[in-house]
């Protein structure tokens, strides 16, 4: 029930707000885990049977696939995927700056600003990282691009820096020098889909 816990929480949802719960996978057949939903969940909460738990993924990536080609019998159909892990870029001492936070729906699009740290400066780089430590070096680096500015002073540089996540879950950075209106942008490889558990237990 953690897990089921926080998928709540990260949906910014309440139990009794749930009308029905859709089980997936071969463990969800033992008759025990049903029971324990059953308890944690208001009586007005189904348990949907209807579907077998081994085709639910796949069933589900039909629906996904119909929706994004246009085929117009699932359009009244409400499909949402999610940011696994959060999203930020590298700060001063390895910190990393938060912009698309864990569980927020994609396609998404944020921008934050940001400042040259060293005076004299003529090049930024911008890396990104995915994760939940407050260090980079314990998150996940997904890649980096690099900037030519002009030579100023500490803080007289002003970069607006966008991630923006399409609907193929394909990670855009782009970055915007405000004062000389110079512009980057390049895709960065962004898989959500090939963790593995130890992966997963350092980055989260």
């Amino acid at each position: 029930m953690v897990h089921v816990e926080r998928a709540i929480r990260e949906a910014h949802m309440r139990k009794g707000q749930i009308d029905e719960i859709v089980l997936v996978g071969g463990s969800t057949r033992i008759p025990r885990l049903k029971e324990i939903l059953r308890e944690a969940f208001p009586s007005g909460t189904k348990i949907c049977e209807t579907i077998h738990p081994d085709e639910a993924v796949a069933y589900g990536a039909a629906v996904i696939s119909a929706v994004l080609t246009g085929v117009e019998e699932v359009q009244d159909m409400r499909m949402n995927d999610m940011i696994p892990l959060s999203i930020g870029i590298e700060c001063k001492r390895n910190y990393m700056s938060v912009m698309i936070k864990r569980g927020t729906y994609f396609p998404c699009k944020h921008t934050m600003v940001y400042q040259n740290t060293h005076d004299f400066q003529t090049v930024i780089d911008i890396s990104i990282y995915e994760g939940e430590r407050a260090l980079c070096a314990a998150n996940n680096h997904l890649g980096n691009i690099s900037m030519s500015i002009e030579p100023r002073r500490r803080g007289e540089t002003i970069i607006e820096v966008t991630l923006e996540v399409d609907h193929n879950g394909i990670l855009q950075v782009t970055a915007v020098d405000v004062n000389t209106k110079a512009a980057i942008s390049a895709p960065i490889l962004y898989d959500h889909c090939t963790y593995t558990r130890v992966c997963l237990s350092v980055v989260l």
